[in-house]
């Protein structure tokens, strides 16, 4: 540790892991990204870069990391919109107060290994992935409830599809070692299931293991992903361990063709906002033509 220029604290970084990071299916670069930015948050969460720490600059982290100083500067936004550090221009970048961070971070994003062997089944190295719900870390707390039912009208509008319509829906409860809640639900459309046997014959399946199925039946997946905060329900502050008079974080990912814009799949994840917070990952889409 030594003293830089100002009297602030720098913490020399810690060497990295060279291995690769999950690639993105929009991007590759996405995974450079990932691996610099998930390099510094652990350093800052594990203790190593303190509170008030002055972090390496971006053309040290494009040195050490073997990336662009755009990608550097990217990795900084990406722990400033998580709330670890904090930028000020002309001085750098330092590690917030331990009272000023969120608690739990959540990564909403889907990555893509396009060289997996179905035949391997699911798992680490699979084809698709869901960051957050597929992570090894969780757990069912009990055995999934399986049923089906008619779509709401909320349902429907935010599936897109007419009121009524027959969906398979399956409710899971996960939990981490730091016991950590959250409950997922997926409903899949009747009509969808019907036309891919795997499907068919079991729709209950987990999100990479679900787009791994769509995608192998030729459709081209898209998502969108909405967040909202709602007051729990009684049984959902019960199982999700949400304390009195906190709200609850409900991201609602939709799952569509892109080629025909038919809803495949809807999924609910619910957890406590308590210090919590979702971080995502964003790739540039082309503009619309005029």
């Amino acid at each position: 540790m030594a003293l830089a220029a100002g009297g602030e604290t720098r913490v020399a970084m810690a060497p990295g892991n060279d291995e690769n990071t999950a690639v993105s299916s929009t991007n590759a670069r996405t995974s450079k990204l990932a691996q610099v930015s998930d390099a510094l948050r652990e350093q800052i969460l594990s203790g190593a870069l303190p509170p008030a720490a002055l972090l390496p600059s971006e053309l040290e982290i494009a040195t050490r990391f073997g990336v662009s100083r755009n990608t550097a500067q990217k990795a900084l936004a990406a722990l400033k919109g998580e709330g670890l550090i904090t930028i000020h221009k002309g001085r750098g970048s330092f590690v917030r107060r331990r009272s000023d961070q969120p608690a739990h971070t959540y990564k909403r994003a889907i990555t893509h290994h396009p060289d997996h062997d179905p035949a391997d089944g699911p798992g680490e190295g699979a084809g698709f992935a869901d960051n957050d719900i597929d992570a090894p870390e969780w757990r069912l707390v009990e055995d999934a409830a399986t049923y089906h039912m008619e779509a709401t009208q909320g349902l429907a509008l935010d599936m897109a599809v007419p009121r009524y319509t027959q969906l398979f829906v399956c409710d899971r409860l996960l939990v981490n070692d730091a016991d950590q809640r959250v409950g997922h639900r997926l409903y899949v459309p009747f009509s969808v299931a019907a036309h891919v046997r795997s499907l068919e014959e079991n729709p209950f399946r987990m999100p990479g293991e679900l787009y791994d199925i769509l995608s192998r039946a030729d459709y081209q997946l898209n998502w969108r992903e909405y967040v909202r905060a709602v007051m729990p329900t009684p049984d959902d502050a019960q199982a999700l361990h949400i304390p009195a008079s906190t709200p609850m974080l409900i991201a609602v990912r939709v799952t569509y063709d892109g080629m025909s814009g038919q809803t495949l799949a809807l999924e609910q994840t619910r957890r406590s906002a308590d210090d919590a917070q979702l971080m995502y990952w964003l790739a540039a889409t082309p503009g619309a033509e005029d």
